[in-house]
């Protein structure tokens, strides 16, 4: 069970990183609506930050990590290529053990909060977070006091060194 447990979370994200490069696919065509094109490359990016954070948030073996990685590359370039899509690594580095150099306090955080995270770390605004992620306000807002509650930070200054240190975003 286990094992078919694995398989379908692997083709689950296969599916995903597939389904938003035709996202960034139809974008980079260049539709001759604006507003379906801005359309197409937030759906490109929610799903690739969906993808990274599930990934940050489970047990992957080098060889998923790797079966992954050349199709993630090619999308964050196809979004990156929109100027949107500021230049952290991910998925965090590995210390010598193989373990990810999140600390316990950050595992505490849900995925939808770590993805929060990242974009309030990278200096976008709570509106322009729920925006891209197509969530309220009101959602956006509770997740950024959730996270500041669970980590005991109650500064954006502080919270953005936290996820530099994390490895969250690049410095």
């Amino acid at each position: 069970m286990r094992a078919e447990s694995e398989r379908l979370r692997q083709e689950f994200l296969e599916r995903s990183i597939d389904l938003s490069l035709s996202f960034a696919g139809f974008a980079e065509a260049k539709p001759q609506s604006a507003l379906l094109r801005g359309a197409c490359l937030r759906s490109a990016r929610k799903g690739y930050h969906s993808v990274l954070t599930l990934m940050s948030k489970s047990s992957f073996s080098a060889e998923q990590r790797e079966a992954l990685q050349p199709r993630l590359d090619q999308l964050r370039a196809m979004i990156a290529a929109d100027g949107n899509i500021p230049g952290p690594s991910w998925p965090p580095a590995e210390n010598s053990n193989g373990h990810h150099t999140l600390d316990h306090a950050l595992a505490g955080l849900t995925p939808r909060e770590t993805e929060v995270l990242v974009w309030v770390a990278r200096g976008y605004s709570t509106k322009q977070i729920a925006y891209l992620l197509g969530m309220s306000f009101k959602t956006a807002a509770c997740h950024r006091y959730r996270i500041m509650d669970k980590l005991n930070i109650h500064d954006v200054a502080t919270l953005v060194r936290y996820a530099i240190r994390a490895g969250l975003v690049g410095a």
